[in-house]
């Protein structure tokens, strides 16, 4: 069996965007899948 590791605070990436648009219209565009392919690259991101 594996045991889980244990994760500190110091173990997360946090990424900060400065974006030109109102957080309601950023949500939408993420949280619609249509919109959010607009957005985002499709296929790997490596």
């Amino acid at each position: 069996m594996n045991k889980q590791a244990e994760r500190s605070p110091r173990d997360r990436l946090v990424l900060e965007y400065a974006l030109e648009a109102p957080p309601e219209k950023v949500w939408r565009a993420l949280s619609v899948p249509e919109l959010r392919e607009q957005w985002l690259p499709t296929g790997d991101l490596a």
